[in-house]
């Protein structure tokens, strides 16, 4: 199945490879294509090629972090709808600017999955 016979694309942005291979696989095996960023930058090149349905973001990673990422976002009017989830240990008051909502890290994979479900555009 491809992305246009109805497969919803997640960026998974995330720099612990432990963490990003288990989330890629639980998304994987529920029928959604993933790709992969290690850190904002590399999030950012991937979005001048592809939009994902949904981003999931890290806010604590090594050469952009969320927070950064975010910002680059928002000055970017081709991403102004792109949904954003941040995926974080820590959190603290409103959510971030252009995200839409938040998942604790470590989150389970029933709150993953219905996390996508509901976000994913």
């Amino acid at each position: 199945m491809t992305v246009a016979q109805g497969k919803k694309t997640i960026l998974l942005v995330e720099d612990q490879r432990d963490i990003r291979e288990a989330m890629r696989e639980l998304l994987e095996l529920e029928g959604y294509l993933v790709m992969e960023a290690v850190h904002g930058k590399d999030a950012l090149e991937a979005l001048n090629w592809s939009r994902p349905s949904l981003v999931l973001l890290d806010m604590m990673m090594p050469v952009m972090d969320g927070a950064r990422f975010l910002e680059e976002v928002a000055k970017r009017p081709a991403l102004e709808k792109l949904p954003i989830v941040v995926v974080s240990a820590f959190h603290e008051g409103p959510l971030p600017k252009h995200a839409i909502g938040f998942l604790q890290k470590p989150c389970s994979a029933d709150s993953l999955l219905e996390a996508v479900a509901r976000w994913a555009r």
